[in-house]
C-alpha cells in the first residue's frame, strides 16, 4: 500500500496541495498550545508555494503577546545552510575554491594547511567544537570579537586529522563566516542581506541580536509548575556568526529551501555537491529518510529555541518549523505533521498527565554505562519520576509517551526498555546505553 502511495507523490507530488487533511494538521498543533507542550510555527510549500502554515504559543509569554505567522525566531543551525551557500556562490564565481587550505586565512588554527574549505563545509576538519568549551557560560552571553573567538578555536586539541571523519563542529561555521567577512570585506549580516535575503524577499530573515520583543520577536521558554518560564540570558550571536546567528520565521526558511533546490541561488551542479553525503553529512545540509522518501535538510538548537527544516527533491515539498518551546525534540513533532500532511497513519498525542499503568517500582533503580562516567538512579516520588545521577541534584522527568520521558531543563531523553532492563540516555546526538544493576 506504501509503495503505491510513494508512486503516487512522484507523480504528482503537488495534489498534496489540496488533498491534505488541513483540518487534522490544525487539531495537531491546538493540542500542543492547549496542553502548554509547544509554541512556535509550521510553514508546508509545495513546488515553492505555501499551501499550509500556523503559529501556536506565545512569542512572549509574560505579556500574553500570541505568536502569528510572521513572529521571528532563533534558527540555531539552520543558519549553516545559509553559510554554506554563501560559501558555495563564491565558489562558483571563482572567489575561492573548495580544495583551498584554511591556512590561506587562518594559520594559527591547529592543521590549518590540511584542512580543506570542504572539509569545513562537511565537519571533517577536525577543529576543536567550540560550543564544547568547558567555560562556554562564563562568555557565550557577551559580545565578542574575532580575535577571541579564533583564540578560543586555535586553543582547542584537533578531534582528528583533517579528512580522516565526520565530526559535528560549530566551530567550522565560524571560520567560514569570517573568511566571508574577509573576501567580501563587509560583515556577515551584511553579506547575507545582500546574497539572499534581498534576492528572495526573505522579509522576515536577517543576522540576529539582542531578542527585541516589541518587534515580534519570540523569547525562549520551557514550563516548569504550571508556568511558562523564560531562559535568560540568552547567547550574543556575534559568537556563533554564521553557524547559529540567523533569525527568521518558518515561511522564510521553507522558501529559502524551496529555492535552493529549485536553482534560484547556485547551479544544479552546485547543489549536488552539497547533497553528497558522508556520514548523512553533506555541505551545508543534512540527508536522512523519511518512510522510505529520501529528504534533505537541517536541524537547530539555541537558547531553548528549536528548529528543523525538511525538503523532499522529487516531491518539492518543503516543511518547516521554528519554535520557542517544545516538550520534546522538534524532529518528533514534524514526523508527526509530515505523516498527516502526506496522508499516512499517525495517532494524535492525547498528553494524559498520569503515569498511567507504571507500577511504583517500574524503571526504579540504579543504572550504569560503560561510556558514561556516573551511575543514575531512577525513583519515584510524590507520583513523580525523577532522576539521580551521583553526587547531583535529582531531575524530575515529564511523561512523553510510553517508556519515554524528558528532562525539561537539562535536553534530556531517557528511553526505558523494561523487558530487557536497559535506559537509552539521549543527550543531543549523543546516546548513552545504561543497564540496570540486579
Amino acid at each position: 500500500m506504501f509503495r503505491i502511495f510513494l508512486c503516487g507523490l512522484l507523480i504528482a507530488g503537488t495534489a498534496l496541495a489540496q488533498s491534505f487533511d488541513r483540518a487534522k494538521l490544525d487539531q495537531y498543533f491546538q493540542l500542543l498550545e492547549s496542553n502548554n507542550k509547544g509554541m512556535g510555527q509550521v510553514s508546508i510549500m509545495v513546488s515553492g508555494q505555501e499551501v499550509y502554515q500556523n503559529a501556536f504559543g506565545f512569542a512572549n509569554a509574560q505579556t500574553n503577546q500570541k505568536a502569528n505567522t510572521k513572529t521571528k525566531y532563533r534558527i540555531g543551525s539552520i543558519s549553516k545552510s545559509f553559510t554554506a551557500t554563501l560559501i558555495m556562490q563564491l565558489v562558483e564565481a571563482g572567489k575561492l575554491s573548495l580544495e583551498d587550505p584554511l591556512a590561506n586565512f587562518y594559520s594559527k588554527i591547529p592543521n590549518a594547511a590540511d584542512i580543506r574549505i570542504k572539509d569545513l563545509l562537511q565537519h571533517s576538519s577536525g577543529i576543536f567544537n567550540i560550543t564544547e568549551d568547558p567555560e562556554l557560560r562564563t562568555w557565550i552571553y557577551t559580545a565578542q570579537s574575532r580575535e577571541q573567538m579564533l583564540k578560543r578555536i586555535a586553543a582547542g586539541k584537533p578531534q582528528f586529522d583533517a579528512g580522516a571523519q565526520v565530526a559535528y563542529s560549530n566551530s567550522n561555521y565560524i571560520l567560514l563566516s569570517y573568511i566571508l567577512e574577509d573576501i567580501y570585506g563587509m560583515s556577515y549580516g551584511s553579506v547575507l542581506e545582500k546574497q539572499i535575503i534581498t534576492s528572495l524577499g526573505l522579509t522576515q530573515t536577517r543576522f540576529g541580536g539582542s531578542i527585541k520583543a516589541d518587534n515580534n520577536e519570540a523569547l525562549p521558554y520551557y514550563f516548569e509548575d504550571e508556568a511558562w518560564q523564560l531562559i535568560s540570558p540568552q547567547t550574543h550571536l556575534n559568537a556563533p556568526m554564521g553557524a547559529g546567528g540567523i533569525i527568521s520565521t518558518a515561511e522564510d526558511v521553507s522558501r529559502f529551501y524551496a529555492q535552493l533546490f529549485s536553482g534560484a541561488l547556485v547551479s544544479e551542479n552546485t547543489l549536488k555537491m552539497m547533497m553528497q553525503t558522508r556520514e548523512d553529512v553533506g555541505l551545508g545540509i543534512m540527508g536522512f529518510p523519511f518512510e522510505g522518501i529520501q529528504t534533505y535538510g537541517h536541524s537547530g538548537s539555541i537558547d531553548g529555541f528549536q528548529s528543523l527544516v525538511a525538503h523532499f527533491p522529487d516531491q518539492q515539498i518543503t516543511i518547516s518549523a521554528v519554535s520557542n518551546y517544545m516538550y520534546t525534540n522538534l524532529t518528533q513533532v514534524m514526523i508527526g505533521a509530515a505523516k498527516i500532511f502526506f496522508g499516512m497513519e499517525y495517532e494524535l498525542p492525547t498528553f494524559e498527565s498520569k503515569r498511567g499503568g507504571e507500577t511504583e517500582q517500574l524503571y526504579a533503580g540504579a543504572y550504569s554505562s560503560a561510556d558514561f562516567p556516573l551511575p543514575i538512579t531512577i525513583f519515584w516520588e510524590a507520583d513523580q519520576l525523577k532522576a539521580q545521577a551521583e553526587g547531583r541534584t535529582p531531575i524530575s522527568l515529564a511523561l512523553i509517551e510510553e517508556h519515554h520521558y524528558l528532562a525539561k531543563d537539562a535536553g534530556l531523553e531517557f528511553m526505558f526498555d523494561v523487558e530487557n532492563k536497559t535506559m537509552l540516555l539521549k543527550e543531543g546526538r549523543r546516546e548513552f546505553r545504561f543497564n540496570l544493576n540486579e
